[in-house]
């Protein structure tokens, strides 16, 4: 209870000084001494009235209103009133907080105390008659105060003085002698009944013959309200059967000058069955001979029934124990095998010797660690938790050698057995047969390695095959440059030259998408991220597919925001991830079909959603459809044609990116897939406007040496440099390459990586080795395009690295830059 935000601080209510300053009347010894002989004359006849007793002498000697006696709880957090004399008389038994009332600040200052009006502090006594003023004194038992004594004028007339003050400390004084003097009596008397009353025993007389006198103590155990029925009948009533016969003999055998015991099992007389350990005793009189019989009876029923439950326990352990599937056994302090059940026979192959002191740990038979190693028994987890070393073990993996030669695998579990001190005085062991699960997980392993290795090789087939078909690439484009540099074109022959160019830029498409998977799947795809507009993204990847999207007569809407969305990202792959949900949609929608693209931001997100009206997805291919070399089901003819690759491209890409793709699709409807890429803040100054194309550098005539072990390749790039007025010589392996060089001094030259003879970086560290070829510029013209492959080419001496099929639009911009 804390002071209230109306109560008022201690000191507006404390007026003890003015004790002194008011005039005292004089002393009234002859009152004082009648009240102190009222006390006393309580004492003698009643001491437990003593309390009452001297709140009525307060009340007189100080002509109070109200006077009474504060004692503290037990647990000291309150006070409660014992006694109480005039107005507030029907309060008593109530009282107050110790830390925030009137008799905790008595105690507190330790000192007499003056109030007025204290309900203005304590706002829970304003139910009680208004205390104009109230004077306390402590109350002292052993020189400890417990308490208050107090009066209480509620006539505002009535002032105390000093002379008040005396005669209550006076009275205090002798009231706590007389408080103190009863509790010691009391305590004696209180005392003799205590010894039976806290007996947990059923305390019965019963005469010589056995009817019950009295009940000392216990009656509630019998489940008796009223004792009087009972009494003067014989005690052995109460028994049946069996026990009946006992109780009779036991009451003869105390009537003789005996003791009589016996356990037996009744009802109480409410029915509850009980289980009770009975001694009677004989009582003898002044001539030593047996005048009544004490019977003690004590409530065994938990101690019964608990060990009926131990008994039952155990039987269920050994029946666990013996027909469970796991083996166990254990064994004493020195190993000894003490007891096992029929499983260990069956793990150990034969049966020990039980308690035989040669059949340490079960006798004969080895034992090996996981990888095959010997275990000598005496360093076995079973020997160190034996000897302290280990407080258990668990899920330790051996092999057992059975005496047939035979090993199994098993894991076992250990713990000790303890005494009342603590020590190990031996080891409980429970094993189980692994040996079947460990062949499958070895199995499983193995397998498991074997699929690794499949899908290693797979990625490394994907990647050479990616390799392989850039080859034939790249004089078909180089062809196709030729043919374009042709004029008068017959239209038949430019209608198949733009056939040719279409399906080989498909070709082109499907071998990027299969080495970036192979890439992503092998892990060596380095993102180059850099902050882009989404728009940007968009915008090149449909130029990249309006061909596809206007050769099939689809109609294509874009819905894009008007503020940029920023994107911390690799353009290309973001690019590469547009490009192949578009062709998709366009592929698999029917001609004349319409293709949507939305952007929009979604809080912190990017979101990006191509919609089609084409086929539609089954319902049971959604889940997988992200999957490498998954498709719908297609027509014998594959009209759409694919790999399978390109939907697993765009969620690996996306993945890379912190995003997330997903599909909805209705099989005959179309399908809607929807890009979620991180937004990133939008950059302080405005972006730089693309610069406008500059055109390529015109070229002087230079001496171009192509080097190719494919003869179609060199030949047409070949004849485009040729027609771009440079002067061209071929070689067609590592060796003749240098020998060329020697003899053609060249001021560029365009090599393959994998010539006969030796390889095209060989070829490089060559020429840098050469004297007069330092100006000479070397381009590696490959089918690897990954980041290590560019490193070795560039630590070989070459100057550029393209990528078959290179446009031939980039060598005619690095002969432009030869000075």
């Amino acid at each position: 209870m804390a002071l209230s935000e109306t109560s008022v601080p201690l000191e507006a209510i404390l007026c003890t000084q003015e004790l002194n300053r008011r005039p005292a009347r004089a002393p009234d010894y002859a009152a004082e001494n009648r009240a102190l002989l009222a006390l006393a004359q309580a004492l003698v006849v009643s001491p437990r009235t003593i309390l009452q007793a001297l709140s009525e002498s307060v009340l007189a000697l100080l002509n109070a209103d109200s006077a009474g006696l504060s004692l503290l709880t037990p647990d000291e957090k309150r006070f409660y009133w014992p006694a109480i004399a005039g107005m507030w008389r029907e309060h008593a038994g109530g009282g107050t907080p110790r830390e925030f009332g009137p008799c905790g600040d008595v105690l507190d200052a330790n000192a007499p105390l003056l109030l007025r009006r204290f309900e203005r502090r304590y706002a829970y006594l304003l139910a009680m008659p208004v205390a104009e003023e109230c004077l306390m004194t402590p109350f002292y038992v052993d020189g400890k105060a417990v308490g208050t004594l107090w009066a209480i004028a509620h006539d505002a007339r009535r002032r105390f003085d000093a002379e008040d003050l005396r005669q209550l400390t006076s009275l205090g004084k002798f009231a706590s002698a007389a408080y103190q003097a009863t509790q010691a009596l009391n305590a004696e008397k209180e005392f003799s009944r205590s010894i039976i009353g806290s007996s947990p025993d059923c305390i019965k007389m019963l005469d010589l013959d056995g009817n019950l006198l009295s009940v000392l103590n216990g009656q509630a155990l019998l489940g008796i309200e009223d004792i009087e029925p009972f009494l003067n009948k014989p005690w052995i009533a109460f028994w049946e059967g069996g026990d009946r016969q006992s109780a009779q003999v036991a009451v003869e055998a105390a009537a003789a000058g005996r003791q009589g015991r016996f356990v037996g099992f009744f009802r109480t007389v409410c029915g509850k069955p009980k289980w009770w350990d009975v001694a009677i005793s004989p009582i003898l009189d002044a001539n030593g001979k047996p005048a009544r019989l004490l019977a003690v009876s004590r409530d065994v029923t938990d101690r019964t029934q608990a060990e009926q439950t131990v008994r039952q326990n155990e039987e269920r352990f050994r029946a666990l124990f013996q027909l469970g599937p796991l083996a166990m056994y254990s064994c004493d302090a020195q190993g000894t095998v003490q007891e096992y059940n029929d499983a260990a026979v069956q793990l150990w192959g034969r049966a020990p010797r039980r308690g035989d002191a040669n059949e340490k740990f079960c006798g004969s038979f080895k034992l090996h660690l996981a990888d095959g190693t010997s275990l000598p028994h005496a360093q076995t987890p079973v020997a160190a938790v034996l000897k302290g070393e280990m407080p258990a073990a668990h899920d330790v993996k051996v092999i057992i050698e059975r005496p047939d030669g035979s090993r199994l695998n098993v894991i076992a579990n250990m713990v000790p057995i303890k005494n009342a001190n603590g020590d190990v005085t031996g080891v409980i062991n429970c094993l189980y047969d692994t040996t079947e699960r460990t062949r499958l997980e070895h199995q499983t392993q193995q397998q498991a390695a074997t699929l690794a290795d499949l899908d290693r090789r797979k990625d490394e087939f994907l990647a050479m095959l990616g390799h392989e078909l850039r080859n034939p690439l790249a004089p078909i484009t180089n062809a196709l440059k030729i043919l374009q540099l042709q004029k008068n074109e017959h239209p038949i022959q430019q209608k198949a030259r733009t056939i040719i160019e279409r399906q080989v830029g498909n070709l082109t498409h499907l071998v990027d998408d299969l080495l970036e998977v192979s890439r992503i799947s092998t892990g060596r795809v380095q993102l180059r991220r850099e902050r882009i507009a989404v728009r940007g993204i968009v915008d090149r990847a449909v130029e990249t597919a309006s061909a596809l999207i206007a050769q099939r007569r689809h109609a294509l809407t874009l819905s894009l925001p008007a503020q940029p969305l920023w994107l911390y990202a690799d353009a290309a792959r973001l690019e590469q991830v547009v490009v192949n949900l578009l062709t998709n949609a366009a592929k698999y929608t029917d001609e004349g079909g319409c293709l949507w693209l939305s952007v929009e931001q979604e809080g912190g997100m990017a979101v990006l959603r191509v919609r089609d009206t084409g086929i539609g997805i089954a319902l049971d291919l959604l889940p997988s459809i992200f999957e490498l070399f998954t498709q719908a089901e297609r027509s014998l003819d594959r009209s759409q044609g694919g790999l399978g690759i390109g939907l697993c491209l765009v969620k690996r890409l996306v993945d890379l990116h912190g995003g997330s793709v997903g599909v909805a699709s209705v099989l005959g409807e179309g399908s809607e897939f929807t890009v979620r890429l991180p937004l990133m803040p939008a950059p302080m100054a405005p972006p730089l406007l693309p610069s406008a194309p500059t055109a390529l550098p015109c070229a002087a005539a230079r001496r171009v040496l192509v080097v190719d072990d494919n003869v179609d390749a060199a030949d047409t790039l070949a004849m485009l440099l040729q027609a771009s007025s440079h002067e061209v010589r071929m070689a067609y392996d590592g060796p003749g390459a240098v020998q060329a060089a020697l003899e053609f001094l060249p001021d560029m030259m365009v090599v393959d990586i994998g010539l006969p003879g030796f390889s095209g970086l060989e070829v490089a560290r060559r020429i840098r080795h050469l004297a007069g070829f330092e100006r000479t510029v070397l381009v590696a013209m490959t089918g690897y395009g990954q980041a290590t492959d560019r490193a070795h080419s560039q630590k070989a001496g070459f100057d550029h690295h393209l990528v078959k099929p290179a446009k031939f639009s980039q060598l005619q911009r690095i002969l432009g830059e030869i000075a």
